[in-house]
């Protein structure tokens, strides 16, 4: 008689990536852009807290505040994009830093922050 075997168990799935694009391989650029706070926006940053799937929470970026004359806030020109999960500023990391936390860290560096930030490597650039 035919010998019949289990079949094999199924591959683990991907690790889940630290920028909360989802399950699967994603390529990660670190990235850093300085960014000055300018009246009447501040950096021009909004920002949220997201759950990661290891119970710990980061903060990334969730869009911007321009100017009033439509002149494009400074993060905006520094180059943040929405989705930038923000690891570091001025050298500080956040990883373990509450959302209250980053808010404070970056109202303390102000005039002026520099930010380490996570983005995944094949997001596109922004429009021009």
């Amino acid at each position: 008689s035919p010998s019949t075997s289990a079949p094999p168990p199924p591959p683990p799935p991907p690790p889940y990536d630290d920028n909360n694009v989802g399950y699967g391989p994603v390529a990660r650029m670190d990235v850093s852009a300085t960014v000055r706070s300018e009246p009447p926006v501040g950096y021009g940053l909004l920002i949220e807290s997201f759950e990661l799937p290891w119970n710990t929470s980061s903060v990334r970026v969730r869009g911007f505040r321009d100017h009033p004359d439509g002149q494009p806030s400074p993060s905006r020109a520094a180059g943040l994009r929405v989705g930038d999960v923000i690891a570091s500023v001025n050298g500080s990391p956040t990883s373990t830093s509450s959302f209250d936390d980053v808010v404070a860290m970056m109202t303390q560096a102000a005039p002026m922050a520099a930010l380490g930030l996570h983005r995944p490597a094949d997001r596109p650039p922004p429009p021009p």
